[in-house]
Order: C-alpha cells, then structure tokens, then sequence
C-alpha cells in the first residue's frame, strides 16, 4: 500500500534519531476511524494521501467492511459504491460498469493492470479503492469512467491466524486460511489461501477456485524494506448464456425470454471457462534522506487458459430460417421499440459457439520518487516516476456446434422436455492470433498546500 509522509517541526531538543518517519508508501489508518471508514488511500498518486486533501473522488472499501460482508467476489464488495455495477457474467472476468463505462480486461490489482478469464479471488485483497473519473497515472488509457484498484494484503509484523468456513445455498462451500508468522524483527512471512467449490440457481452453473499466495517481507535497514509475493491459482466458471425476451426494452427492461425458468440452462457443465496461471510480484521501498523516497516495483505473471461457449443464436423458423424480431430501432431517438402487437412465438434455436485457448505474458516494472519539503506555514510534495508495461498473448479458437437430437439441431429451449445440449467441436483451427504491445509511461505530480493547509493545489 502506499502513503503520504506525515509532517512535524522538529524542535531543538530533537535529534534525527528521535523523529519516526512514516514511509510514503505506506497506509497509515487512525484507530479512532470507524469500521468502514478510510482517512487515506493510495490511488490517486500512487502514494497515500489524506482523502479530505484529494481532489479526486476516491471511495474506500476496507478490509473489515470485505470480512463482513463475507465477499467471494469482488462484484459482492464494489457495488455497494455510487456509479459501479455488473456489467457481464458474474463469474468470469470481474467486468463492471464504472460511471457508464466497462472496465473490459482492466482489473487492476496494486496499480498493476490485468487480463483474466476468471475472477480475482478476494482473499489476497486488503481493500479496494475506487477512484471515480480519469486517472492518469495509475490508469493513463484507462477509463473516464474511473479505476478500481485492488490493493493486495502484506506481512504484518504480529503473529495472526485464522481459519473460516462458509456454506450457503445451491451446495456453496469456501473455506479460508491466513497466517502471518514474525521470524523476527526484520522478517514476517503470511500465507493466505481459499478454496471456493459452488453451484449456482441456474442447472449445470458452477464455479470452483483455488487461490493461494505466499508472501515476505524483510526490513533490510530501518528505512528500506522490501516485500515479495507469489499467487497461484487454478479456476474454472461455466457461462449463463439465456436468451433474453424479445420485448425487452432498454437496460431497465432487460429479462429472460418467455416461457424459460429461471434456472435454465442452455448447454450442460462442459460449457464453461478455465484458467491457471501464477504470479509474482516485489515492492521496495526506500528513504533515501529526510526529504527524498523512493518504490520500486515489478510483476511477473503467466496464465494459461481455454473456453467453451454456447449461445443460442438468432431466432428461428421451423424451416431453420431467422425470424425478424418484433423490436426495432427508432432512427430519430435510437432508441428500441416494440408496436406492442407483433409477436414471437415459438422460436426455434440452433445453438453454436467457439472453443479457444489463450496463453498470455504480463510484466510490469514501475519506479516512483516522492521529494518532500516543509516551509514555514507551507508544505510541498512532488512524485514522479515512470513504468513500463509489456503484454504478450497467442492462441487460436475451433467452432462447436451443439450435438443435434432425433436429426435436427433446430431446439425448442420452451419445451418441458429440454435437457441441457451437449456439442462437438470441429476438429480444425479457424483462427490463430498473437499480440505483443509495450508501452512506457513518464509522470509528474505536484501538490502544495499553502497557508497551514487553508489552501491544497495540484
């Protein structure tokens, strides 16, 4: 996690060796907060400010607030924040809607983006902070909408252990370890672990995760420290693909199709995303003089994974034909539309999909300077830093089609005798790809606050 140094004049019976600096990359929570309250974070700038002196709008989740609510994603914890919500599957992918936009393929995890088929699992998280608009330094193509940024747990320096399990409905079952050990007072080690085995409502729809992290920190001087960790994780989540109603109208009207339970399902539990893969990542952190800080850090991550998708499809006739579908789109206001007589009944489907596979490369080095000066009645501080990001990913996806039955793929998905479609996959590739991108960031961030803080600029 990351802070801003906290100030003081030092008066004459003071030595240097009598002053605590606090690291400028580190939280430093007051006791008197509440439970779910946070004075600072660390994604506006990279390092921790008070969140009254930010001048952007930074909402904090904090580790008892995740405990709590017994989070098993992170959808179950970030929607309790103003202007996020789902966005997709909310299995796979931790795709959310942020101020309208969605974050496709950029969970950000300690300010390191990320692109996974699965989700993050949350018990590597300490707290979550949401910073609401453009971040240019965290996030410089990111979204306008705003930046969801995991910030990872560490060691602590105090002996603490615990074990939780949780049950819950359709056959939900998760089970918790975390345990820090102090070696002594430069080396703590932690552990932390969870195992998620869960059915959900809708038939053949499950999800299973195993994620464990390992993690050091040593004190190499009193004011340089250095923390490492590994994550490896294996998971597997299946895909809730259900026609929607044909009259649905906008975002607010959106529900399945007529006729279709509510746990329906469309393919059997063959039908589903996997993902393995294994990260490691370091941060050191440094005082280099009363004035002057410094982070460095670096992530290297590694994921192998393969899905298999079916969807519905377009509407259908008897004949296998499509059927227009009774809503339009009003040229004038863009808006769909339904006359509100033309129907659909009916239809048949012929359920298809891909099968892929996807191996993908992540490194990430990031290095930040903090230079702190405290003037009579004044204070400045300036960041800068810069990162380079590299991205490797190949692989390459076959057509499935769903196995037909009685000698027809045309499926009425209304029909009380519908079981789950099993499918086969063409044995040859319809297309290979392989993207390799590096980019370089260089930034400067400067604060002053003036008039014993009446007055903060940036």
């Amino acid at each position: 996690m990351l802070g801003l140094a906290a100030y003081a004049q030092q008066t004459s019976d003071q030595s240097d060796e009598d002053i605590v600096r606090l690291s400028p990359f580190a939280i430093q929570e007051s006791a008197n907060m509440g439970r779910y309250q946070a004075a600072q974070a660390s994604s506006g700038s990279r390092i921790r400010m008070d969140l009254m002196d930010s001048t952007q709008s930074i909402s904090v989740l904090t580790n008892e607030f995740l405990n709590d609510i017994g989070t098993a994603q992170l959808m179950d914890a970030v929607k309790y924040v103003a202007g996020i919500g789902g966005s997709n599957n909310p299995d796979i992918l931790d795709i959310m809607s942020i101020r309208g936009f969605q974050n496709w393929e950029m969970v950000t995890v300690d300010g390191f983006g990320q692109t996974s088929l699965i989700n993050l699992d949350p018990i590597i998280i300490e707290r979550i902070e949401v910073v609401k608009g453009p971040n240019a330094i965290i996030a410089p193509q990111g979204l306008p909408g705003g930046l969801v940024n995991n910030v990872t747990k560490r060691p602590l320096f105090k002996n603490s252990s615990s074990v939780s399990y949780q049950v819950g409905r359709y056959d939900s079952n998760r089970a918790e370890i975390d345990g820090n050990y102090v070696v002594n007072d430069k080396l703590a080690l932690r552990v932390v672990g969870a195992f998620t085995d869960a059915d959900r409502y809708a038939k053949e729809k499950y999800s299973q995760n195993l994620t464990v992290m390992p993690m050091l920190t040593y004190r190499i001087s009193p004011t340089t420290e250095l923390t490492a960790q590994v994550m490896v994780y294996n998971a597997t989540a299946t895909m809730t693909n259900t026609p929607a109603s044909f009259y649905a109208l906008g975002r607010s009207n959106v529900h399945i199709m007529e006729g279709l339970s509510r746990d329906f399902a469309l393919a059997n539990r063959n039908d589903n995303r996997h993902e393995s893969g294994q990260r490691a990542q370091f941060f050191l952190t440094s005082q280099i003089t009363d004035k002057l800080s410094m982070r460095l850090a670096g992530k290297w991550a590694q994921s192998a994974s393969h899905s298999s998708e079916i969807h519905p499809g377009l509407p259908r006739d008897a004949n296998g034909n499509p059927i227009p579908q009774p809503i339009e789109v009003n040229l004038i206001t863009g808006e769909w539309e339904w006359d509100g007589v033309t129907r659909l009944d009916d239809p048949l489907f012929i359920p298809s999909g891909a099968k892929d596979l996807t191996d993908r490369h992540n490194a990430n080095l990031q290095n930040d300077f903090v230079f702190e000066h405290l003037g009579q009645g004044w204070k400045s501080q300036t960041v800068a830093g810069f990162a380079v990001n590299y991205i490797s990913s190949s692989g390459g996806y076959k057509n499935a089609f769903a196995v037909p039955v009685n000698g027809s793929n045309l499926f009425d998905l209304t029909d009380s005798s519908f079981t789950p479609v099993s499918y086969t996959v063409e044995p040859d590739w319809v297309a290979h790809n392989s993207l390799r991108n590096r980019s370089h960031q260089v930034y400067l961030y400067q604060v002053l606050n003036l008039f014993d803080d009446r007055l903060a600029l940036s």
